[in-house]
């Protein structure tokens, strides 16, 4: 009798282990970023090493107070303990945001910065939006090498499909290394780029791209955040570097790739400035690509230019430039190109009206095009909609 009970004693303990290895491993996160609403697991409370994870009642007796959202029970899960030599079974505290503002907390002595904000656009942008790893790249071009990251490499056929993400022109936030995370997100899953809570809850539930190459390109002129800088003239960043020379740079890379990889096809997918490129690329270098995901593009450059120049006064936006416009090249996309424009309404930079007024163009033109308007969205959050990944699925899938 003594031994059976050791037995299931012995068996407890072990389900007890082996059930919590199996379950999440809780993270800690030192800094949240979440629009109201939003929830996320951010600490963990564990147990004496190999025991059952405490239960709520005694993990909430030990939170301190706050004033952004309330904490709850977040499951079992396990931490890596350095006292228990390895992972120990724990109970996850999760965070849900219920009231604007920044504030710092300590959970177990680690600090925790807290920003809850009314919609993402708020949120500090783009926050927290790295790749990390993948292989770095310096692509030779007529100006010299663009900076490029490349993600899924390892796990592909001897022809996947090729997704090159391009940032946008910039503005007020970080040097542009969102691009590299895009890419990984698309190539090895959304789990994988060091993003922000709050960008990564947006992107929405995790889709899966099968046998897909991602590239992250650093468009000439500009320096992302590890302080590299691609070779090239970035501009003034007043719609002036959708050049030619600046078109035809990302073209060589994107050729470069597709013959390293023996692609059977290519996606574009660009933001803002980075679409208005694409969409370039589809009508003057046809060649280059087979579909183009256009989000919050400058597909109507004069007409965007003339908008920011009454709102600002600034004599930069009205100045002539050498820059292309698509929506003078429109016409001459080729039957048989696949477009999505994805725009959000709130944007104002890159309205609705313009984009739509390019789509009209293209589909009179017998060309495979559709847009949708994102509710509520606005010029950069639109970037992690799920509608931006949806539209992603449908051409990966198409090839």
């Amino acid at each position: 009798m003594k031994r059976a009970n050791l037995f299931s004693f012995t068996f407890l303990v072990m389900f007890i282990v082996s059930a919590a290895v199996e379950a999440q491993q809780i993270p800690y996160k030192s800094h949240v970023e979440l629009t109201v609403g939003q929830s996320t697991i951010i600490h963990g409370m564990r147990g004496k090493c190999g025991k059952a994870a405490p239960n709520w009642d005694r993990v909430a007796k030990r939170l301190p107070l706050i004033t952004t959202g309330s904490f709850s029970d977040g499951g079992l899960g396990t931490r890596y303990s350095n006292r228990c030599n390895g992972e120990t079974p724990a109970r996850a505290i999760k965070f849900t945001a219920e009231k604007v503002g920044s504030e710092q907390i300590t959970l177990y002595g680690d600090p925790i910065n807290i920003t809850v904000a009314t919609v993402a656009e708020d949120l500090p942008s783009p926050p927290y939006a790295r790749g990390v790893g993948g292989d770095i790249r310096w692509i030779d071009v007529p100006q010299g090498q663009l900076k490029t990251k490349i993600y899924g490499t390892g796990s592909h056929s001897e022809n996947p499909v090729l997704v090159v993400v391009l940032h946008g022109d910039g503005g007020k936030g970080p040097p542009p290394s969102y691009q590299y995370a895009i890419a990984q997100a698309i190539a090895e899953g959304f789990d994988k780029p060091d993003l922000s809570e709050g960008l990564r809850q947006s992107m929405g539930p995790p889709l899966r791209f099968d046998d897909v190459v991602a590239a992250g390109i650093l468009r000439p002129g500009y320096t992302d955040q590890d302080g590299d800088q691609s070779d090239g003239r970035m501009g003034t960043r007043t719609g002036d570097n959708h050049t030619r020379e600046v078109t035809e740079a990302v073209v060589a890379v994107v050729n470069t790739l597709k013959k390293e990889l023996n692609a059977r096809a290519v996606i574009l997918m660009g933001h803002s400035g980075g679409a208005t490129i694409s969409a370039n690329i589809l009508a003057l270098y046809p060649d280059t690509a087979d579909a183009a995901l256009l989000v919050a593009c400058g597909c109507d450059m004069a007409a965007a230019r003339a908008r920011y120049y009454d709102r600002t006064g600034y004599t930069e936006w009205s100045t002539p430039t050498a820059s292309l416009d698509p929506m003078t090249s429109a016409h001459e996309v080729p039957v048989g190109k696949k477009v999505r424009l994805v725009v959000g309404e709130n944007d104002d930079i890159t309205s609705p009206e313009d984009i739509r007024r390019y789509a009209d163009v293209l589909a009179a033109n017998g060309v495979d095009v559709e847009m949708v308007v994102a509710p509520g969205q606005g010029h950069n959050s639109i970037l992690v909609d799920p509608l931006v990944f949806s539209y992603l699925d449908e051409l990966v899938r198409a090839y």
